[in-house]
């Protein structure tokens, strides 16, 4: 009856809503990815400016060769199972750097 003239137009507008919608959720969802990304990078940069600030402060420990001179070492790993307070130091080091490395990776 009356109705049927504005069925037509009704069913166009609904098919663009529909369009929009999934182009919001698109929009969305890219967003979602990036803001993600964003982060990951953020905190691969900060975990790498930590690891550079660790260098800074123990310099010994930011080169296996320097950390076998001045560290007294003669082996490194002789020395890492010995559990000694320096080797202990060295071994949680190279893992700090080890987990920056990762986070970089991820971020890339």
């Amino acid at each position: 009856m009356i109705w049927q003239d504005y069925l037509d137009p009704a069913q166009v507008i609904g098919g663009f809503a529909t369009g929009l919608a999934l182009l919001a959720i698109l929009v969305g969802y890219f967003q979602i990815l990036t803001s993600r990304r964003i982060a990951q990078e953020s905190e691969a940069q900060q975990s790498y400016n930590e690891y550079l600030k660790l260098c800074i402060q123990y310099p010994q420990l930011s080169s296996t060769a320097v950390a076998v001179k001045a560290l007294g070492f003669s082996d490194l790993a002789s020395e890492i199972s010995k559990e000694t307070v320096e080797s202990e130091q060295y071994v949680w080091f190279a893992s700090y750097m080890l987990n920056a490395c990762e986070k970089i990776l991820l971020a890339v």
